[in-house]
């Protein structure tokens, strides 16, 4: 079963769909298929399960809250505060950038 789920991944891969979707819909093949190994019920629980990491949850919002930063100009914003405090010594750009990031 677990080369048959790892066969779908390729596939949805190869025929373009995004990882994401392919990676669901891949481990979605033993409940499709009927395996009364895994039923759709413990496929639901797992996922919910592992998604209830505080480190695993961290991660999306740190790249939600740089969208946000990025669309909304705060971060250009703050490296030009920076640049104008430690700009004028040797290296400060590049040390702004250090202190913005």
């Amino acid at each position: 079963m677990s080369l048959a789920v790892i066969v779908g991944f390729l596939v949805l891969l190869i025929i373009a769909i995004p990882i994401s979707m392919s990676m669901m819909g891949a481990s979605m093949i033993p409940v499709l298929a009927g395996s009364n190994i895994i039923t759709l019920k413990s496929l639901l629980i797992d996922a919910f399960a592992g998604s209830d990491s505080t480190p695993i949850l961290a991660v999306p919002l740190f790249i939600l809250a740089g969208v946000i930063m990025s669309e909304g100009g705060i971060s250009k914003k703050l490296f030009n505060v920076f640049a104008y405090i430690v700009g004028s010594i040797p290296g400060g750009l590049p040390c702004a950038s250090i202190i913005t990031a």
